[in-house]
């Protein structure tokens, strides 16, 4: 074929492909200028427009005097703005001399930080104000470097109100997907746990922002508007941060928990519980370890005691004799014989004190926390009483505080043996029951609101640790009438009285001379180690202020273990006149 030929035919071929080549790009380019021009030009001015978000300060926390227990303060860090560095490795260079930081670990965290050439890279979290400055000084040689300031959540109480107040943590994805309706954003710092979590929404106020124009290389040309931060809303709190470092030192060294409330109100003055943790830890880059140490540690500082639910042991007493007064099987006179022990068929059930307390009455009973004298009261009862009286004292149920996790404890009855143990129930059972061992499980906070109940002539208050949200007042004490006649009340008092004014009583170790006392001792005994120690108590006897509860993880004897600690928590919240 002539040559020529071949050449046009090529040139044909060609000019058809060029020629479907405009159509298409044509076709394309009218697809999206016409048919789609507002979805580009929305695109190209989302492009074109960047947000750089300021984090909003979180509210402060005071307690019921005015103290600040939780606040924001200024934290200074160290950022890099990639569009601005002249020389990156001189700046980390100058960092990790300064800092004693591998240039390394600035290198990763530079990677994982950036995102946009206008957007500042976190390099180094929770500088000194005194490193700021000096980095302040150098800032001119080193373009691109920034010291920047944010706010950070300062606990002042640290591991003394840890389980209480909570710990802030990094929004999760699943949190993120639930929480974005409310304003919440990747990277926001949310409450993890505590009022931290409870108050969240209320605590985290509302992120402001600047608002910057950038060229088709991400660089910034100019800002377009600003939004300031809006600070959230303050929690004033019913705790007194006194009394909760207070009775924090006395459970050092050991596990248990400690609450402390208003018996009228419901008011919680203190809760502690030890082991604990310092929530100032998680946002301190510098202390990872130390968290991660906690997570591994089997004395499980994250586990709230004052919401765990334990064996109460013979502070259950009281209910018992409530329920034995009430129903008109005893008054205050009555009297058993202690041996020792109770025979029960071929069974033998003993008392504390193996050779016996001879003829008891109630008051003797409490004073001496005598086994075999409650034995006799809850043959005379029966489980269905007991239980019946232990729903009258808000057992087997929540207390609805404000904070997640607390256990509900565990009332047994026949049909929960027999779903749970597939037996039927013995009065072996029910002896257990009477004295507080057995399937009986009780919280901390429980057991100081039962007290309560004794310390105000009868009302089940609600236990509450909020009195305001900003400046509106959330507080709604609320309690319930018991229904209990005012000589049963008068009756358990008398015993509670003796319990620590009685030369032989069992908690003769809380008697004060600068505060009367009424309380009862426990001691539970576990499966898996030593007995637990109970202490539950009020003052002054004569017009109540404060009623607790001290609880002490396989501590021993209640008498001589918790019962002092109870005395000091006491004779130091009257030591300021003021509260009382």
């Amino acid at each position: 074929m002539d040559k020529a030929v071949v050449n046009s035919m090529r040139l044909g071929i060609l000019y058809k492909i060029y020629l479907l080549g405009f159509l298409l790009l044509s076709a394309r380019l009218f697809w999206m200028q016409v048919i789609h021009a507002d979805y580009y030009k929305d695109q190209s001015t989302r492009n074109r427009i960047r947000l750089i978000e300021l984090p909003a300060p979180r509210g402060t926390l005071y307690d019921r005097n005015g103290k600040i227990m939780v606040e924001d303060r200024v934290r200074y860090n160290l950022a890099l703005i990639p569009q601005e560095v002249e020389d990156r490795e001189d700046i980390f260079k100058v960092i990790s001399q300064q800092l004693n930081i591998p240039v390394d670990s600035l290198r990763q965290d530079y990677r994982k930080g950036y995102r946009a050439p206008f957007a500042p890279v976190l390099l180094v979290s929770n500088i000194s104000k005194e490193q700021g400055l000096s980095f302040e000084e150098k800032l001119f040689r080193l373009p691109g470097l920034l010291v920047e300031t944010r706010p950070i959540r300062y606990y002042h109480n640290g591991q003394a109100s840890a389980h209480v107040v909570g710990y802030l943590g990094e929004i999760g994805a699943e949190e993120l997907e639930r929480l974005k309706p409310y304003g919440y954003k990747v990277r926001d710092l949310v409450g993890r746990t505590g009022l931290e979590k409870s108050f969240d929404l209320q605590l985290r106020g509302e992120n402001g922002g600047t608002q910057i124009e950038v060229n088709h290389r991400g660089r910034m040309v100019h800002v377009l508007g600003h939004r300031s931060p809006k600070r959230g809303k303050d929690l004033w709190l019913t705790l007194d941060a006194g009394l909760q470092e207070k009775a924090s030192s006395l459970l050092a060294g050991r596990r248990g928990a400690v609450v402390a409330l208003n018996p009228e109100t419901g008011e919680i003055l203190a809760m502690t519980s030890y082991p604990a943790f310092d929530p100032n830890a998680f946002l301190d880059s510098k202390r990872r370890g130390e968290v991660k140490e906690w997570l591994q540690q089997q004395s499980s500082p994250f586990l709230n005691r004052a919401f765990g639910a334990y064996t109460p042991g013979s502070i259950f007493k009281i209910v018992t004799a409530s329920a034995a007064l009430q129903k008109g099987k005893i008054n205050p006179q009555t009297s058993f014989e202690c041996e020792g022990f109770l025979r029960l068929g071929t069974y033998s059930f003993g008392c504390w004190n193996g050779k016996g307390h001879g003829s008891e009455n109630l008051f003797e009973g409490f004073a001496h926390s005598c086994n075999v004298y409650f034995f006799h009261l809850g043959l005379l009862l029966g489980p269905e009483s007991l239980v019946e009286e232990c729903q009258r004292w808000g057992l087997g149920r929540g207390t609805e505080i404000e904070l997640a996790g607390e256990a509900p404890g565990l009332v047994p009855n026949r049909h929960w043996k027999w779903q749970v143990f597939h037996q039927p129930w013995y009065d072996g059972d029910t002896l257990n029951f009477a004295i507080g061992q057995g399937y009986l499980l009780m919280t901390p906070l429980q057991a100081a609101r039962m007290i309560s109940a004794v310390a105000n002539g009868g009302k089940l208050v609600k236990p509450y640790l909020v009195k305001q949200v900003g400046s509106v007042e959330v507080a709604q004490p609320r309690s319930q009438t018991m229904g209990l006649d005012q000589k049963t009340v008068d009756a358990i008092l008398e015993g509670l009285r003796r319990v620590i004014d009685d030369p032989t009583g069992t908690g003769q170790l809380a008697l004060s001379s600068q505060v009367s006392i009424a309380g009862k001792t426990g001691t539970a005994e576990t499966p898996d180690g030593a007995s637990h120690a109970w202490f539950v108590g009020f003052a002054p006897v004569e017009n109540p202020k404060i009623a607790f509860a001290v609880f002490l993880e396989h501590g021993g004897g209640g008498g001589y273990a918790a019962a002092p600690i109870g005395k000091q928590l006491v004779e130091h919240f009257v030591g300021d006149e003021k509260k009382l």
